[in-house]
């Protein structure tokens, strides 16, 4: 007899079934890559164009004999790849992802040196989206990019892109992601005059946990020293937790407006490591950490920028734009050849004014003075005075620093904690403890996120000493 229940049961197991079947033809193929010819079946070439010519989401897999590393030099340039489609070269043999410890081992070498003027892998330029490219070292296309990604909600994870002489990565699109949160997913990238590039008008892209400028180990400088690590054009962008170490004559972060474009604003750059390896622990320079060149509404948050051979960051206008509402908070910022944070003006302290009326970059928010600093076993507590319109609404960064700064205004080794001022402008802020002799400073940000450079350093002493 038939019952609610077998029913029931049957139309489970169809559904079960039709999803299983579903999920068996969501890709075509896989086309597999048997070979390192330029062209015909088998080879990355013909991959391509298979996918390109399958209307749907595709796969490219590798199964190449031998151990590797397999190099494919291309002839003339590969396709442009126009739909949705994984490249992966994980599945070649031997190949395995990076771990916290270890870094990627790579078999599939894509490599543009017999080229002259080409770029490696092309996402076309209009709505193709859903791609991913991983686990490839790309290499030597010059004058062109390693990868450039022309869609959306595009993935370049887990590769190795050395020596194209543009960008490693640049980006012509939304919503597309370079990197991750796992070490699996992580690019190492160098060279070129750009690491990661962000077109002007390109907004919503995430660049997430790659080591830019440095070796595969994240240890030690890649050897080139010019251009930037990550470049942007665009609004809305975020670059978290990368490691962009090494542009020694360059810069590691700088914002650039490509002429009739929008100024690029409300981009987020937070826990990154600017300027030294991947432990924290040993310079690999940059020229400048972060340069906010016309730049709006910037979140600079809970970054380590140190090493760096100029200033940790770089707020200043261009072209008369003024570069404005950038905020700069909770950093550890130290150990930079010249300012913390440097409101341009050729490249010295940017006094004080009366009042806070001047304009400039980020206002030329005025800095907090520091009158002292009494270091009690179980608590610092710093007073001091900030002379600026709306005192009240102004939110004080205090930092601890081993050393004090060369000019004596201090960076921020140790975000110590926040306080704010009273409607005079005075204010007493309790922090949690340091010893006697750390060197304490400050800086202030406005109700518009305008961030000042660093207050004059004061030596925390103890109860009862001058």
């Amino acid at each position: 007899m038939i019952t609610a229940q077998t029913t029931n049961r049957s139309s489970t197991l169809l559904a079960l079934v039709v999803v299983m079947i579903a999920g068996a033809v969501a890709f075509a193929g896989p086309y597999t890559v048997t070979n390192t010819d330029d062209s015909g079946a088998g080879s990355l070439r013909w991959a391509i164009e298979s996918a390109n010519a399958h209307t749907g989401a595709d796969r490219i897999e590798f199964n190449i004999d031998g151990d590797g590393p397999h190099t494919i030099y291309p002839s003339v340039d590969l396709p442009d790849i126009t739909d949705s489609v994984i490249i992966d070269g994980y599945t070649q043999s031997g190949a395995s992802p990076a771990t916290a410890s270890t870094a990627a081992d790579l078999r599939i070498v894509l490599d543009g040196s017999e080229l002259t003027d080409a770029t490696g892998l092309v996402i076309r330029y209009d709505d193709t989206h859903d791609c991913v490219i991983r686990g490839l070292r790309i290499q030597t296309f010059r004058p062109g990019n390693g990868i450039e990604l022309g869609g959306n909600h595009n993935s370049v994870e887990g590769n190795h892109i050395f020596g194209c002489t543009g960008a490693g990565v640049f980006i012509v699109g939304q919503h597309n992601t370079i990197g991750g949160v796992t070490s699996a997913q992580r690019n190492v990238i160098n060279g070129g005059n750009i690491g990661i590039g962000v077109f002007p008008n390109c907004t919503h892209n995430l660049i997430q946990g790659n080591y830019v400028g440095t070796d595969a180990e994240g240890e030690s400088d890649d050897g080139f020293d010019g251009g930037e690590g990550v470049g942007i054009g665009g609004s809305y962008n975020t670059v978290v937790g990368n490691l962009i170490s090494g542009y020694e004559k360059g810069v590691a972060i700088l914002w650039w407006q490509g002429e009739g474009n929008p100024i690029p604003e409300h981009n987020v750059v937070e826990g990154n490591q600017i300027g030294t390896d991947v432990y924290g622990s040993s310079w690999i320079p940059n020229g400048l950490g972060i340069w906010l060149s016309n730049a709006l509404d910037t979140m600079v948050r809970g970054n380590l920028i140190a090493g760096n051979n100029v200033h940790g960051v770089q707020v200043d206008n261009s072209e008369g734009v003024l570069a404005t509402g950038n905020t700069i908070t909770q950093n550890s910022i130290y150990a930079n050849g010249w300012l913390g944070i440097n409101l341009y003006n050729e490249d010295d302290v940017t006094e004080n004014d009366p009042g806070d009326a001047d304009i400039g970059p980020n206002n030329l928010m005025n800095f907090p003075v520091l009158v002292s600093a009494m270091a009690t076993p179980g608590q610092l507590i710093v007073k001091g005075m900030i002379d600026t319109p709306d005192p009240k609404a102004v939110t004080l960064e205090f930092f601890a620093n081993s050393v004090p700064d060369d000019t004596g205004y201090g960076e921020g080794e140790t975000f110590l904690g926040t306080d704010r001022p009273n409607a005079k402008g005075e204010f007493t802020a309790t922090l949690p403890p340091v010893v006697p002799g750390m060197w304490i400073s400050a800086t202030a940000t406005d109700a518009d996120g305008n961030t000042s450079e660093f207050a004059l350093c004061i030596e925390a002493k103890a109860p009862g000493k001058e």
